[in-house]
């Protein structure tokens, strides 16, 4: 307060040493007005006092505790923000973790389900050559005993046809087991 008392009083002391002379003809009438001076410069420090007071006392204090109060709502804010990222890094960690936990059971789920219709896969194809093999089986007997019975109708067709050709050829029928003898010699042969 004293240092802007004292830059007061030398501006004053300035204006007052300068008087009219420092004003200028038909310029500003307040400066030739020197015998006001002295109660202007009074007023003066006496206003200026008094609201240096009252804006040192009252206003800059309440100025003060309202930015502190800002400060501190800040402070409080930034904390609670802090607070709230870490909660938020927390969750995020803990979602990671289930994420993770979940993929691998579903892994272990796929891989499980996979091995089980691998397995049942496998064993439907056994079932399925089994039946295949033993229906293969069947139709080759069924084949064999088919040509064995085209065999013993081509050796009886054969039979006959031999014995007929040799009566027309030569005049002479040959017994049935001669005749079914030298076609079963040739059958044989080409076998």
């Amino acid at each position: 307060m004293a240092r802007i008392t004292t830059i007061t009083l030398a501006v004053a002391a300035v204006a007052l040493a300068t008087g009219p002379a420092g004003a200028a003809e038909g310029g500003l009438p307040q400066l030739t007005q020197t015998d006001t001076y002295v109660s202007q410069i009074f007023w003066l420090i006496v206003t200026f006092a008094a609201l240096y007071y009252i804006m040192s006392k009252k206003v800059l204090p309440r100025l003060g505790q309202v930015v502190e109060g800002r400060r501190e709502k800040i402070d409080d804010d930034l904390g609670r923000a802090e607070r709230l990222r870490a909660e938020a890094e927390e969750v995020m960690q803990a979602y990671e973790k289930a994420l993770g936990t979940a993929r691998g059971e579903a892994g272990a789920i796929l891989k499980a389900t996979s091995d089980e219709i691998k397995a049942d896969t496998a064993q439907r194809l056994d079932v399925v050559a089994r039946e295949q093999a033993e229906r293969n089986r069947r139709e080759e007997a069924e084949i064999e005993e088919a040509m064995a019975r085209a065999t013993g109708d081509l050796a009886g067709m054969a039979t006959s046809a031999a014995q007929a050709v040799t009566q027309k050829l030569i005049d002479v029928t040959p017994a049935e087991s001669a005749a079914r003898a030298a076609v079963d010699d040739v059958m044989e042969g080409r076998r």
